[in-house]
């Protein structure tokens, strides 16, 4: 990746903000998938169901 800026201030700003923009999509992203992981975790794993049969949990 390459870009310019009038001065090293201006570059130093895009830069930053082109890293927080990346690191929210990140953060986003990866809350998401472990969202997603713990769901299946808890919705599938074996005597782990809510009411303990061990089957899985129908959505309301």
């Amino acid at each position: 990746m390459s870009f310019t800026a009038p001065t090293r201030e201006e570059a130093q700003k895009v830069l930053s903000g082109y890293i927080q923009y990346i690191s929210a999509i990140v953060v986003k992203e990866t809350l998401e998938n472990i969202r997603n992981q713990l769901e299946i975790k808890t919705r599938y794993e074996p005597g782990k169901a809510g009411d303990g049969s061990g089957a899985p949990q129908k959505s309301t």
